[in-house]
């Protein structure tokens, strides 16, 4: 028993250890607050997550956010068909026909998500191609006259 107890203890201690060690200030200090959380706007611009007020969202722009939110929408529809077959499954009580048709509901809801990724990522890709192709050249960089 004694045994146990000497080996038990080094590994909580170690899973402690883990567990502290994020609490102890790995991040930087914020000196200012709305220093941070300028640069938290400036980080949402770049990325696209804000657009700026004075500019009307393009029509990309605007598509985009329906695919997202149509996408969204399906992650949520694969969400409850996941709940409800592992529902059945588990209220299955043994009877293998309600088993078969839980699990033939997570095949036939994950390969309709596979799908639909698959539509999306082939879109988004020939999407971004063909924008690539009619975006008109990059204007030469001029070089300022040297005295």
């Amino acid at each position: 028993m004694l045994n146990l107890k000497l080996k038990i203890f080094p590994v909580s201690l170690l899973l402690f250890a883990m567990l502290i060690s994020p609490l102890t200030g790995f991040g930087q200090s914020a000196e200012n607050v709305d220093d941070v959380i300028g640069d938290l706007k400036d980080t949402a611009e770049q990325s696209g997550i804000i657009v700026d007020n004075k500019q009307p969202p393009t029509l990309y722009q605007t598509i985009g956010k329906f695919i997202n939110l149509f996408l969204a929408f399906l992650g949520v529809v694969f969400l409850i068909i996941i709940i409800y077959a592992g529902f059945v499954w588990m209220m299955a009580k043994g009877n293998q026909e309600e088993v078969n048709r839980a699990i033939d509901w997570m095949k036939n809801a994950f390969i309709g998500i596979i799908i639909v990724l698959a539509a999306y990522l082939l879109t988004n890709y020939v999407v971004f191609r063909i924008l690539e192709v009619a975006a008109p050249p990059p204007a030469p960089a001029t070089t300022p006259p040297t005295q």
